[in-house]
């Protein structure tokens, strides 16, 4: 494969994850990844402020998406 194909399916790649994470569908996905991880009873401190984060992040995210 030339250099050229390969960049153009990286870029096409990207473009197509990019407009998977702007919808409602990806969003919900990512927050119960995040309440999955949350229960993990190995989470440090530092690892539950971090997947707190991301969860505040999506649904802040999912609610504008859905116009609320």
């Amino acid at each position: 494969m030339s250099a050229s194909l390969e960049l153009k399916g990286i870029c096409c790649s990207m473009v197509k994850a990019k407009s998977e994470a702007e919808s409602p569908e990806w969003h919900r996905a990512q927050i119960e990844a995040c309440l999955e991880r949350l229960k993990s009873p190995s989470l440090t401190e530092e690892g539950l402020e971090l997947w707190e984060g991301y969860l505040l992040h999506h649904q802040q995210r999912l609610k504008q998406l859905e116009g609320r």
